[in-house]
Parts: C-alpha cells; sequence; structure tokens
C-alpha cells in the first residue's frame, strides 16, 4: 500500500513549483501575439490610409480638359488661361522611373500654374516602355483614357497624381481590376469603372502612344520619357527646374 501511494504522489508531482519555464513560455508566446496583432494592424490603417487618400483626392477648381484624340493630346487649361498663358507639353509613360521623380517633384506646381492661367500643359502620353506589349504602361493609359471620356479633370488629375505619386506601388500591382478600383474609389461612374476593367480602351491607348512617339521621332529623333516642350521648344537643362526657370526663359523671349 506505501508503495502505489508512494507512486501516486510522484505522478502528481510533475512539476517543480519552483520551475519558471511555463511561465517564461506562456509571456513569450503572448508577446508574439501582441507582434502579430501589431503587425496587422498597421498593414490595415495603411491600406486604408490608402484608400481614404484616393477617396478624398480635391476638386481642382476651374480646371478644363480637351481631348484631342487625332493627335494624342490631353490639353489641361483652365478658366484663367488667357492669351498671355505659355503653352506647354508634357511626354510621359506610366512605367518611368524618372516620370515619376518628376511628377513627385513638380506636378502640384503645375496644376497650380494651369489653375492660375500661367500655362496650358499637353499632356502625351508614351507607352514605349512596355515594348509592344499590354502591360503597365498600356492599361494605366487605357484607365486614363477612359476617365478622361468621362470629362471630368479633377478626376483624371487625381488619378494621374496617384499613377506618378505611387508608382512602385501600382506598377507592382499593375493590373485593370487595380485601376478599376482606384477609378472607383476616385469616385468614377460605373459604367467607366466597368470599362477600364474590361480594357475597353486598350486599343484606343496603343493608337495614343504610337501616335506620341511617332511625334517625337520625327520632331526629334528618338522617343524617351519624360520630355518638356515650352513654346514649342524642348527644355533640356534641368527638367525639375522647367516650371521656375524654364519658364522664366519662355517669358524672355
Amino acid at each position: 500500500m506505501t508503495t502505489k501511494a508512494t507512486r501516486v504522489d510522484k505522478s502528481r508531482s510533475v512539476k517543480n513549483p519552483n520551475d519558471k519555464s511555463g511561465a517564461s513560455f506562456g509571456l513569450i508566446l503572448a508577446a508574439l501575439l501582441l507582434v502579430v496583432v501589431v503587425v496587422i494592424g498597421l498593414i490595415y490603417w495603411n491600406g486604408r490610409e490608402k484608400q481614404q487618400e484616393a477617396a478624398e483626392a480635391p476638386v481642382i477648381e476651374g480646371l478644363e480638359m480637351e481631348y484631342n484624340k487625332d493627335e494624342g493630346i490631353i490639353k489641361l487649361s483652365s478658366n484663367k488661361t488667357n492669351d498671355d498663358s505659355i503653352p506647354t507639353a508634357l511626354f510621359q509613360d506610366y512605367s518611368c522611373s524618372y516620370c515619376g521623380e518628376l511628377a513627385r517633384a513638380t506636378d502640384a506646381d503645375m496644376i497650380q500654374k494651369v489653375q492660375d492661367g500661367e500655362i496650358t500643359v499637353e499632356i502625351r502620353p508614351l507607352i514605349f516602355l512596355d515594348q509592344g506589349a499590354v502591360n503597365h504602361s498600356t492599361r494605366a493609359l487605357a484607365a486614363s483614357l477612359a476617365l478622361v471620356d468621362e470629362g471630368n479633370p479633377s478626376l483624371y488629375s487625381a488619378f494621374n497624381r496617384i499613377m506618378m505619386e505611387r508608382q512602385a506601388e501600382m506598377y507592382q500591382n499593375s493590373s485593370a481590376e487595380t485601376f478599376a478600383n482606384l477609378a472607383d474609389q476616385l469616385g468614377a461612374s460605373k459604367e467607366t469603372v466597368d470599362k477600364i476593367r474590361d480594357d475597353s480602351y486598350v486599343e484606343a491607348a496603343q493608337d495614343i502612344g504610337a501616335k506620341n512617339a511617332t511625334w517625337l521621332n520625327e520632331n526629334t529623333g528618338s522617343v524617351s520619357s519624360p520630355r518638356v516642350f515650352i513654346n514649342g521648344e524642348e527644355y533640356t537643362e534641368d527638367q525639375k527646374n522647367w516650371l521656375t526657370d524654364g519658364l522664366a526663359k519662355a517669358r524672355e523671349k
């Protein structure tokens, strides 16, 4: 009897009450769970902030837009445009990292100068970086053309700004679905969103990209981006200064 009782007592005392390994494991597990929760929370809030940024794209007061399909030009002007407004042109490719850098450095000031009537801007999209395939440049341009056809210059400008300022993210997630969702967040009509999702403007994008590449080839001998023209002359100095130095020199002529 004594032996059995002794065995029972031993089986009930497998854990040493002074052994802290169990408590330490619990603390480690709790810490890991906390890290996971924090990471998930950051991902959620980051995504939510980006959605809010898109949804809260401001209306650009007074901005006007003309679309010349025959020449592949999207012209931005304003209700303050006048005879003294300096005509400019910007050739860009949505896959061009240098275009993204230039946009981040100058787009906000460019739109402001358009609003103030200082300049008009012809956006001349290119897709040469797709090398003939239907990839990011073509699909992004197709989406922007759908927005242009909706006739809302603020909507188009907001889309263009996000595509350039968040270029790496957009390139990594490039798809008709991604661009359709962005257009939807910005307030595009259901019809426009569906056309983007269905790649309805891909052929138009290919046509316009080709026309602008042809223009560059015929007038400058090469196709590259970004390219800036002021009063019909290419600005070949530091392009980030085209709104300051470039316009100042144009006024002197």
